[in-house]
């Protein structure tokens, strides 16, 4: 997360959240809010090992930050483990610049009685049925419910939200199963899906090779969706809806993270550039996203696939070259779905799971990655609020490890404003 904030308040608080013991897990802790100003800049970032494994010793003197391409003075460093709740602070220049934590105080639950803990996670499993295929769903239902039996923990709040029926309307956080379960049982495929009963439009044998999404092809009644436009705006309601999604979870305790589970997006409209409307619902998502401390995973709900010939494919009076034209489009549409899913994750500090038939597996992956994290802190020159013609400027934010063969992610880019109050 990117916050511009006080830093001794940002790490006493920080301190303070993860040794304070819950006293009722039905009630959250509150987060921490912090004096906002323009002294200093939070990002939070995953350091991990070639195998996946998180990095948890690293101090600030072997992070290197970059904004904008110009290296920045680290001048704290905190790694918050979520599994166990403590932080460990590690000041960079003098250790009279944090506080340092005490032991944590005894829980006062009575003799006997299990010890009740906060919740460490808030996890939403963002379901896009703007971008689902009818024959998705089913697959998906079975591995979210797998996911709910085995891959959530007791101190964690989880929710599933559907964007197309109910335009992503806040559901309930919750450590219950049952509801989750309830929740899962209800998706259905949606005809405002901008994808029909298959991800791919079928090749029905009169000469059409063209995407019902791009709205190629020489058969006009093939394609019901017929135009880039269309798909255009169906990828802003897709995105407007993870906005929305992460805006509510601004105040959702313990860390925080959302698994988007879709068939991908369509950001070009009949050229090489991504659409300007969509590169703005892109970097209002992305700054959000920094400052709410929310990152965003993205997991292809279609399962495996290899662009080549289905099963309800017709080539019997096709020729050739129709069915290599068909083919080049199925892979066009495939590559830029897939590489759409990993621009909205990468630029948050999530990944996309891609590539799999096991989601549940997937899924388990990104709830393992929200395991601990960085808090790094740095101050930022004046430039950073300075306006460009009267435009409030965005950041590019890159943060490298001197130890070798380490991996980083954190959020990429944020708007150079103060957040507000």
């Amino acid at each position: 997360m990117l916050r511009i904030a006080s830093l001794l308040a940002l790490a006493t608080l920080a301190i303070a959240r993860a040794q304070a013991p819950a006293q009722n897990p039905a009630s959250p802790p509150e987060q921490p809010t912090f004096h906002i100003g323009v002294d200093a800049v939070r990002l939070d970032a995953v350091v991990t090992d070639k195998d996946g494994n998180l990095v948890t010793d690293l101090t600030a003197d072997e992070f290197e930050v970059y904004e904008d391409r110009r290296l920045q003075k680290v001048v704290l460093a905190t790694f918050v483990p979520v599994a166990d709740g403590q932080t460990r602070v590690i000041p960079a220049a003098s250790p009279s610049l944090v506080p340092q934590p005490s032991a944590p105080a005894e829980s006062a639950a009575p003799q006997g009685s299990p010890v009740r803990r906060p919740a460490q996670r808030s996890i939403v499993i963002l379901v896009d049925d703007l971008g689902l295929s009818r024959e998705s769903i089913t697959p998906m239902r079975e591995a979210l419910h797998q996911f709910i039996d085995q891959g959530l923990q007791p101190t964690d709040l989880a929710s599933i939200w559907r964007l197309g029926m109910n335009g992503a309307l806040p559901q309930p956080l919750t450590t219950a199963r049952k509801p989750l379960h309830s929740s899962v049982d209800q998706i259905e495929w949606t005809v405002l899906s901008r994808f029909g009963v298959e991800p791919f439009v079928a090749l029905e044998g009169r000469g059409f090779t063209g995407s019902s999404v791009t709205g190629g092809g020489s058969d006009p009644s093939a394609g019901t969706y017929n135009a880039g436009g269309r798909a255009i705006h169906s990828a802003l309601a897709t995105l407007r809806a993870v906005d929305q999604t992460i805006r509510a979870m601004r105040t959702f305790p313990g860390r925080k993270a959302i698994a988007l589970m879709t068939e991908g997006f369509f950001f070009h409209d009949g050229s090489n550039e991504v659409d300007p409307r969509i590169q703005a619902a892109l970097d209002g998502l992305w700054d959000q996203a920094s400052r709410a401390g929310v990152v965003v995973y993205t997991l292809e709900a279609r399962g495996l696939q290899t662009g080549m010939l289905l099963a309800s494919d017709n080539t019997s009076k096709l020729g050739e070259a129709a069915v290599r034209g068909a083919f080049s489009t199925r892979h066009g549409e495939l590559t830029e779905t897939q590489d759409s899913l990993d621009l909205v994750a990468r630029e948050t500090g999530g990944f996309a799971v891609m590539n799999t038939n096991d989601l549940a597996a997937g899924l388990q992956r990104i709830v393992n990655d929200v395991r601990g994290f960085y808090i790094l802190g740095y101050t930022p020159d004046a430039t950073t609020f300075a306006k460009k013609s009267g435009a409030i400027q965005f950041h590019k934010i890159a943060v490298k490890v001197k130890r070798p063969g380490l991996k980083v992610r954190q959020h990429q880019r944020f708007r150079g404003e103060p957040d507000p109050g």
